[in-house]
């Protein structure tokens, strides 16, 4: 990795953790010139006897990295990321090892008496001391600047490191700021601190409250659309959209339109085309067919006992007629569709059908009636199709609900806003002759 390939003097070691970039620049300044190893090196050569020692090299050339990069690039927030990792990679092992360490004494001391801490025990718990009193993750920083009404406007956070003690010159407009995290224990403001529930319905005479006052709905107002142009002969190089002074797009008002009109004339017109390919067959079967005399129909068969067959054709099993119900009746497309395999569109089209005859019973009768019984029929036999359906292939159809299907969550006291309309009749000016 570029982070332990990073050149840093060999012959430099502070025990402060506060003070390694200020001794750094002094080095630097003092001798110019210096020898230098990496990480890397150090490592293989079995230099680090400390945690310390190596806290102290990685933030060191984490401090050389970031800088020489710009704030808040990409490769600075990494270097940044890095550093906070292993540093609180070493916490937590160092922590994990003094844990370790003073189990195994505990257990030794109960066996004899009682020994003084080991010297890599003292050294380490120093080290984490160090470590843990000097890293710190900082606040964000962002900028602002202040509006001529005196609002302010700030950015995003610079993602600016705590190693990083370089100053910043913004430009003379922004500033500088710093962003305090919001603690945990603050509830969120939620709708209902705005319009509280209330759980009594109130009286009458007071007047209702309102909500969202400001609040002004698009589909209020006519927006402006694209128009469409026919430019009839000089169409070929002539715009055909004029989006000038438009708040609809062409594309909007193209997809509105084909979602609402242009599916519906295209099932009218795959309509009209079938039917008029199912008169023209008709008409080529009536004029190939040719009458034959069928000789057979001359043959008389002798008669046979009415009763027996009235006994035979209408026996009734009490059993089915105790089990029967309204479901259970299959037609002969329902057996159709599951041989051809198309059950699905079956079940599309007696929805279509359940669909429309609800919506003309509603359309027709103001008050509240009850379905008619072919719509019960169509019902039940929807109901039947759909439980073969999920017999037949062994598992439910995995069907979510739409998420666009409104559902009450709370009730809240008031009214919304509405475009307020004149009641009052404009007076007409009747022409004189």
């Amino acid at each position: 990795m570029t982070y332990s390939m990073t050149q840093i003097p060999i012959e430099f070691e502070e025990s402060n953790p506060a003070q390694i970039s200020e001794s750094y620049h002094a080095l630097v300044d003092d001798l110019g010139t210096y020898k230098s190893n990496s990480i890397l090196d150090r490592y293989n050569d079995k230099h680090y006897k400390t945690i310390y020692s190596l806290y102290h090299d990685i933030r060191l050339s984490a401090y050389i990295l970031l800088l020489h990069q710009e704030i808040g690039s990409d490769y600075y927030i990494d270097v940044d990321r890095f550093y906070k990792f292993a540093t609180e990679f070493l916490l937590r092992e160092s922590y994990r090892l003094s844990i370790q360490i003073q189990e195994l004494e505990e257990a030794k001391n109960r066996q004899s008496k009682e020994t003084p801490p080991s010297e890599f025990e003292t050294v380490l718990s120093q080290d984490f001391i160090k470590i843990s009193t000097s890293y710190s993750l900082g606040n964000g920083e962002s900028f602002f600047v202040m509006t001529q009404n005196n609002v302010p406007l700030f950015s995003s956070l610079n993602q600016r490191s705590s190693l990083d003690e370089r100053e910043i010159l913004p430009p003379e407009a922004f500033s500088t700021t710093i962003v305090v995290p919001q603690t945990i224990s603050t509830p969120a403001t939620n709708l209902g601190f705005l319009a509280p529930q209330v759980g009594r319905i109130p009286p009458p005479t007071l007047p209702p409250t309102e909500i969202l006052s400001r609040f002004l709905h698009p589909n209020w107002y006519s927006l402006p659309t694209a128009k469409w142009l026919d430019n009839s002969d000089l169409q070929s190089f002539a715009p055909v959209v004029d989006e000038q002074n438009t708040v609809v797009t062409s594309e909007d008002r193209g997809r509105l339109w084909l979602e609402q009109i242009g599916y519906t004339k295209l099932f009218d017109k795959s309509v009209f085309e079938s039917k008029i390919k199912d008169e023209s067959k008709d008409e080529s079967k009536e004029s190939n067919d040719i009458e034959v005399p069928d000789a057979s129909k001359d043959i008389i068969t002798p008669p046979t006992s009415k009763s027996q067959d009235d006994d035979e054709n209408h026996t009734i099993s009490l059993d089915n007629l105790y089990e029967w119900a309204p479901g259970n009746e299959i037609d002969d497309d329902v057996i159709e569709a599951f041989e051809k395999g198309e059950e699905s569109k079956l079940v599309d089209d007696l929805l279509n059908q359940l669909n429309l005859l609800r919506n003309n019973r509603l359309i027709s009768n103001i008050e509240y009636t009850e379905p008619t019984e072919q719509e019960k029929k169509l019902y039940y036999k929807t109901n039947l199709l759909l439980r073969e359906i999920v017999l037949s292939t062994g598992k439910v159809p995995d069907i979510k609900p739409s998420p666009l299907l409104p559902v009450l969550q709370t009730n809240y006291s008031g009214t919304l806003p509405v475009p307020t309309q004149n009641l009052n009749s404009k007076k007409k000016n009747k022409s004189r002759r």
